[in-house]
């Protein structure tokens, strides 16, 4: 997937890839070199590797060391920078951080208590549930209504994942000399499950 996302001074190449498993880590890299790096040899790469923990008071996911350092080490050089975008435990619990927009897009009331305790998946399930017994949580592209409905600001404001990283990637400050930097950039998002 890919958008060309335009900030007023400069155009930018935004690729997506999603795995829809984490066993498909090692083809990223090769995805990234045939796709972003190959086919546009002129742009500098900024790569967001987003992807959420495997355990639920994981500070970091198992693979940091395995597959995802192999990875990181092959598009290292390829890339401007390479930034982290791990969710601690489940990527529910970002989206739990606008409550009030997950309520809305459920037609809870305003003050219906989100479940405590748990993973996040879990108590979006929960929510779901108490919506409609048979309004079942999908969780992947299959989420991406509830996705678009969330108040995106309010999440990155909430979140100790780097979201600023990716805001200084595409609204940076003028160029030293005070003028706009009109270069195309491009920025891959690798995206496990």
């Amino acid at each position: 997937m890919s958008y060309a996302v335009f900030n007023g001074t400069r155009e930018m190449l935004v690729k997506f890839m999603s795995m829809n498993s984490i066993s498909q880590i090692t083809n990223s890299a090769a995805w990234f070199l045939r796709s972003c790096v190959a086919r546009h040899r002129e742009i500098p790469w900024y790569v967001f590797l987003a992807y959420d923990t495997d355990g639920h008071n994981a500070p970091i996911s198992q693979f940091h060391e395995g597959d995802w350092k192999v990875l990181r080490e092959e598009i290292g050089g390829s890339a401007r920078m390479v930034v982290n975008l791990a969710a601690e435990a489940d990527i529910e619990d970002v989206m739990l951080l606008d409550p009030s927009g997950v309520l809305s897009f459920l037609g809870l009331p305003p003050d219906t208590e989100v479940p405590r305790g748990g993973k996040g998946k879990s108590k979006m399930k929960a929510l779901h549930r108490m919506a409609s017994v048979r309004r079942a949580y999908h969780e992947g592209t299959k989420a991406r209504s509830l996705i678009r409905s969330l108040d995106m600001e309010a999440i990155a404001a909430r979140s100790p994942i780097p979201f600023s990283a990716i805001d200084g990637v595409i609204w940076p400050a003028a160029s030293p000399e005070g003028r706009p930097n009109p270069s195309i950039d491009g920025h891959c998002v690798t995206s496990p499950p």
